[in-house]
């Protein structure tokens, strides 16, 4: 799951590319009689260099001096005196400077967001359309503090955000703009403080769109300013990020799985007259969207894509696997099909069993009974063998998914809960009580057990990582009970982090009615990215969730949620991460990155 995050490291570096490539060409380009446009912008990246979002520098002084050539204006070096600055929108522009020459510039970016006063580029060309265009990459890689908030659901949203930096209010009141991400980040609103703590923070109202309606769902940069001196807009802190969840109405919606589904819309060609034969070619458009799959505790079903499929009893997991091409609509001008998961396994802890839905059909394709109180499921990489931890009578069931029957069963898991597959591939891990079981697939035999404190409630693998990531409820639910989620790395087996430390006293208020073996079951609450590298994983917390990276060991977002949750899934293109909470009747769509 890709993210904005906070607490900056800065990189300035010189835009030598044709800058329209990179931004919008400033509303005002030169001629070549002479004079050029100045640019000053800033774009954010992850630690793994993907970009995140782009916007402007503000009031950020320039100079250049030109160096040689030239065919039009007589201007050889501005910035010098008097200063030159760009304006709110990051533009300035040379006038009757020479162009189609070679020039060097120096930036002096604002105090914290680009530190990197007095750099120098070698001399480049400088023409009358694109200009100099300085640019300022940011990498993000903590969610630290630059803002109080990161996360918020319609309807739920605070007052006030604070955000965190060099502020003064000298000369007028810090500013707050917001910025809705994407390819062309475009400027939402830009909020004014209420008070201000100079030289550490400043309170806004919380961002709005600028007619004053809440902010949509999406992900948006905040980027905090100061007015100087001389009265001009500056950045003074590198941006932040706020991300608008989106809520689905689905009663008692537990465990959650969501695939990339394919739409193909094909336009048909018209048989007769005046069409002459085979001139005509079908027209055909695809588009891909992620798509949960979702159980319905109490009722006893899953939804997808519309359809709702009985399983059975309290299912509580779900995985899909395989891949299908269904026909959907044909009126014989135009057909509409998808491709998206052939199959799904669905645990179902109050029937001690699992169902095979044939997703081609929305129909039951198998009914494959296992232990007492099963509660996870994990597939190994081909998606041919399912694995089903059983809280009930401590076991692990090996099911064979070509031929939808159990193939062998483990026992001696004391209070299986939550199951992952090792990286390897040779192995499976199984989360209990006050251990973790190291299981051989091949043996079907418990191999290793490594001693935790407390219950192990939900468990992922990473493996690009090597590491295991889970969830720890200790003597659940009392005001001394706690909770953590932790990562192990799996070739030292010792701790490399713990996220989200608190009591686990939340969770006593919510045990689905007395069904389920502990109010803080949580079989489906953890997940690790398919891309990154397997860098970022996300777990439940007793009060909502935490989002962290596995390779710099880091908290990167936190979010409060209305009651716990229990399952997550995480988007396979890695732009949405999907949270049920049963005791509110829906699952939450938290977007991770500027689309």
């Amino acid at each position: 799951m890709k993210i904005v995050y906070a607490v900056l490291l800065a990189l300035c570096v010189f835009v030598t590319c044709s800058f329209d490539s990179c931004f919008p060409v400033p509303p005002t380009p030169g001629t070549p009689a002479g004079g050029f446009p100045v640019t000053t912008r800033y774009i954010t990246v992850d630690q793994f260099g993907n970009p995140l979002g782009s916007g402007v520098e503000p009031g950020t002084q320039v100079s250049g001096n030109w160096v040689s050539g030239g065919s039009g204006g007589s201007v050889t070096s501005f910035g010098i005196n008097p200063p030159f600055y760009t304006d709110d929108n990051g533009n300035g522009f040379v006038d009757n400077g020479i162009v189609n020459a070679n020039w060097t510039s120096t930036v002096a970016w604002a105090p914290v967001g680009c530190p990197a006063p007095g750099s120098t580029t070698l001399p480049v060309s400088v023409d009358p359309i694109d200009g100099i265009g300085w640019l300022c990459t940011v990498v993000q890689t903590t969610e630290g503090a630059n803002t109080s908030t990161h996360f918020a659901l319609p309807g739920a949203m605070p007052s006030t955000i604070t955000a965190y930096g060099d502020f003064m209010a000298t000369y007028g009141d810090p500013g707050l703009r917001v910025y809705v991400g994407g390819a062309t980040p475009s400027l939402v609103n830009v909020m004014s403080a209420t008070s201000t703590v100079p030289g550490a923070s400043a309170v806004f109202p919380f961002p709005t769109q600028s007619n004053g309606s809440p902010l949509a769902e999406g992900f948006y940069g905040l980027v905090s300013t100061n007015v100087n001196s001389a009265g001009r807009v500056v950045s003074t802190w590198a941006p932040s990020y706020l991300a608008i969840g989106g809520t689905t109405a689905v009663s008692g919606a537990y465990g959650i799985d969501a695939a990339d589904v394919t739409y193909i819309v094909t336009t048909l060609c018209q048989q007769g007259p005046p069409r002459a034969q085979g001139t005509c070619k079908p027209t055909i458009t695809q588009t891909v969207e992620a798509q949960p799959l979702v159980t319905e505790y109490y009722a006893g079903t899953v939804s997808y894509l519309g359809n709702t499929m009985a399983v059975g009893s309290y299912p509580v997991a779900i995985k899909s696997y395989g891949s299908a091409l269904v026909f959907d609509y044909n009126d014989g001008t135009q057909s509409e099909s998808h491709r998206g998961p052939a199959n799904a396994v669905v645990v179902n802890s109050g029937s001690s069993n699992v169902t095979i839905l044939d997703l081609k059909t929305y129909t039951t394709a198998a009914t494959v009974s296992v232990g007492a109180e099963p509660m996870a499921v994990a597939l190994n990489s081909a998606a041919s063998t399912a694995y089903v931890a059983s809280y009930g009578n401590g076991t692990l069931a090996a099911i064979n998914l070509s031929s939808d029957s159990l193939v062998g069963t483990v026992t001696g898991i004391t209070g299986a809960q939550s199951v992952a597959m090792d990286p390897g591939g040779s192995f499976v891990w199984v989360g209990g009580t006050n251990y973790l079981y190291k299981v051989s697939v091949s043996s079907l035999a418990v191999v290793g057990t490594y001693p935790v404190s407390g219950q192990v409630t939900s468990l992922a693998a990473s493996n690009a990582q090597n590491e295991l990531v889970y969830t720890l409820v200790q003597n659940c639910c009392s005001a001394s009970s706690q909770y953590s989620a932790n990562e192990l790395s799996l070739a030292t087996m010792a701790s490399t982090g713990t996220h989200a430390s608190a009591s686990a006293n939340p969770y006593a208020a919510y045990t689905m009615n007395g069904t389920l073996p502990s109010a803080a079951t949580l079989p489906q609450a953890t997940v690790v990215s398919a891309q990154f590298s397997n860098g970022m994983a996300a777990s439940a917390t007793p009060t909502g969730f935490v989002v962290y990276d596995l390779e710099g060991h880091t908290t990167l977002m936190t979010g409060t949620t209305p009651t716990p949750v229990r399952g997550i899934a995480a988007d396979p293109n890695g732009m949405f991460a999907y949270f049920t909470v049963p005791d509110s009747n829906e699952y939450i769509a938290v977007p991770l990155e500027s689309q």
